[in-house]
């Protein structure tokens, strides 16, 4: 794996300074083990490359060749899930041992050119310029997992896998409004609806299975790969097969993941996804003599139980007995030593580089993937996309399904055997859901998306010269009512680009801040394919809610795990006692967080989206203790304060104030 950096000049050369500028980052913020910089006449590109596969120590980047009567420079940022594939069609001369990655990318894009994006599988980005025909492509993989920025300048192109390299290097940086205006009033966790747009003007990021092509005063992006390619489905003749595809496919996302002759780590809960990508890799790894490390977040302050005893808090006896199953998994237990999550909102910040919302989590990432690196791992698995493919199928969705399309007989079916596992009357769960299907059906037909934002702290016109309903919808947000999914509606949510990309953003951030490489198979282009098209019935096949994996790998789980239908797991769930505890303290730095700002830019652009004066009200009128109550209220104040910490983040990303 690598970053890749650097600057495109169609006519003319670069600055000399343009590495030094450019590099900086890379060399102060990210854990490399090498840097390769390489300079032409008409372009200066660098690569920081890691050590995570046994091929990487062999890696050259940037490399320019000349084939066919063309000069060419080539980078990638590369893992490769068919290296073998690949090889079999390329027939180079090397041995497969002896060729990195990012090697055998560049002969499959010397041989193929952009068609060769849709032959590579794995996680990517990559700059190839021709200089003869002064064309520059970009590009990424399917799922965007490996995120690449671009800006378009007077005379050229930029891109980088960071955004700070490009903002030192244009110089001048305006504030893109409607980015932020997305940040703030979007709901949910989502910090971003547009895959292509960036907190700042003229910098974009490349979306998912596209490449954009930029000659001089012109600029293409073109679509190569999307969940609903034909080319993806796969038609089988019952459950039972499609469920041993499923079963054979799983293990196969999971296994050609696996390349690290290092240790291999999991962010690991008891949700059904983590727990079977760390089953199925723990039985991978120990045919091989390896261990899998898994690192499992635990609470520290007390949690209030759940009445219904369904949710779980503390996931320690369950992941302890999944590896009691598979002896290989280590277990690691980490609790941020008790710190609280807003601490941590400014180095959140200085790595995502962007605005986020899910302050809870990220700190509790950044030391599983800290005390990762340090136990030796180059490569953390995690599960987090498999709600949307190999673990979805609430009852609700698909029964819903089921109802709208008149299927009644499969409907009652589904739902008598469902709810004699569960123990509900039949009677009752059939007019809850003749209800609730109604208020659906009616919710879905509505024209408008009826909703107004109710963060207390965001001006009130601040929705004025914002086209809320036109982004909401580009981005697939059209209903925003708690309704189950249907069939069409889950097809949408997987082809939406902008959830790829915020994952991309900060797994790829994550993994050059750490020094490891993340993945995630439940993310795998062919199981999101495989899910695209799966007749959607078998998501609860038979009335058993997620019966792809409780069906298909109920050997490799724990019964704990797989019997409770209602069993839902909450990660970091002690995050607003933390913070309740420490608040006196936190509430002394956030005001003075918000009284640092600059003379002279007392009036500054976030102050005309956050209503600044309630802010200061929130903290001064609970400055000696928070209650439960505001834990809403908290989470929109601190949501308007990352706004305040992103402007006195840096001085080079100040232009908010």
């Amino acid at each position: 794996m690598s970053a890749i950096w650097g600057k495109i000049v169609f006519q003319g050369t670069p600055e000399n300074n343009t590495g030094t500028i450019m590099c900086s980052p890379y060399r102060d913020k990210c854990r490399l083990d090498r840097i390769e910089e390489l300079t032409g006449d008409r372009y200066y590109i660098g690569a920081g490359i890691q050590y995570i596969t046994p091929e990487a120590k062999l890696e050259k980047q940037p490399v320019e060749t000349e084939t066919g009567g063309h000069r060419m420079v080539f980078a990638a940022d590369c893992m490769l899930d068919n290296r073998e594939e690949l090889y079999a069609e390329l027939r180079p001369r090397s041995a497969l041992g002896e060729l990195a990655d990012g090697e055998l990318m560049r002969q499959a894009w010397i041989r193929w050119g952009t068609e060769a994006l849709t032959r590579m599988r794995g996680i990517y980005s990559l700059a190839a310029y021709d200089l003869t025909d002064n064309r520059v492509v970009l590009a990424v993989d399917p799922t965007s997992s490996r995120c690449l920025y671009y800006s378009i300048t007077e005379d050229g192109v930029l891109f980088s896998s960071l955004i700070e390299p490009i903002l030192k290097a244009r110089k001048e940086n305006g504030y893109h409004i409607p980015y932020w205006k997305d940040y703030l009033v979007a709901p949910g966790l989502m910090p971003n609806l547009s895959a292509r747009e960036t907190p700042y003007q003229e910098i974009y990021k490349v979306e998912a299975g596209t490449f954009v092509t930029m000659e001089p005063g012109e600029m293409t992006i073109t679509e190569y790969s999307s969940p609903a390619d034909l080319a993806g489905r796969v038609v089988c003749p019952n459950a039972s097969a499609y469920g041993s595809y499923f079963r054979q496919l799983y293990e196969d996302c999971v296994g050609c993941v696996l390349r690290s002759e290092q240790e291999t780590g999991i962010a690991l809960s008891s949700g059904l996804d983590s727990a079977t990508v760390g089953a199925l890799a723990a039985d991978r790894l120990n045919a091989r003599g390896q261990q899998l490390n898994a690192y499992t977040y635990v609470p520290c302050e007390s949690v209030e139980a759940d009445r219904g005893g369904h949710t779980i808090y503390d996931e320690t006896e369950p992941v302890k007995q999944l590896a009691a199953l598979h002896e290989n998994i280590v277990t690691h237990f980490l609790n941020r030593d008790g710190r609280n999550a807003v601490e941590h909102m400014e180095t959140g910040l200085e790595i995502m580089e962007i605005p986020y919302k899910a302050y809870g989590n990220m700190p509790s990432l950044c030391e599983l993937y800290e005390q990762a690196y340090r136990d030796g791992c180059r490569i953390v698995l995690n599960g987090q996309f498999g709600n949307s493919t190999v673990s979805h199928g609430y009852i609700d969705d698909v029964l819903y399904d089921l109802y709208a399309r008149h299927h009644t007989c499969r409907f009652l079916i589904n739902l008598n055997r469902y709810s004699k596992q569960v123990r509900e009357s039949r009677r009752k769960a059939l007019r809850g859901c003749r209800n609730y299907f109604r208020y659906a059906g009616k919710t879905e037909k509505e024209k408008h998306i009826d909703y107004e934002p109710d963060n207390e702290f965001l001006r009130e016109n601040i929705l004025g010269g914002y086209a809320m309903e036109d982004r909401f919808r580009q981005s697939g947000l059209s209903v925003l009512k708690r309704i189950p999914i249907r069939q069409q509606a889950y097809r949408e949510g997987l082809c939406r680009k902008a959830v790829y990309s915020y994952i991309g953003e900060m797994e790829t951030k994550m993994s050059l801040r750490f020094g490891i490489v993340l993945r995630d198979p439940t993310r795998d282009i062919r199981m999101i394919q495989f899910c695209y098209y799966l007749p959607y019935e078998l998501f609860a096949h038979g009335g058993t809610p997620r019966w792809l994996i409780r069906r298909n790998l109920q050997d490799v789980l724990p019964e704990e795990i797989t019997r409770d239908w209602l069993r839902y797991s909450v990660q970091n769930a002690d995050c607003f006692a933390r913070i309740q505890r420490d608040w006196k303290e936190l509430c002394s730095k956030l005001k003075d967080q918000m009284d640092h700002v600059p003379a002279g830019k007392e009036n500054g652009l976030y102050r005309t989206l956050l209503h600044y004066d309630r802010m200061k009200q929130f903290l001064e009128e609970y400055r000696e203790d928070i209650p439960e109550r505001e834990e809403s209220r908290l989470d929109g104040y601190l949501f308007a304060h990352m706004l305040v910490l992103f402007a006195q983040s840096d001085a080079n990303l100040s232009i908010l104030l």
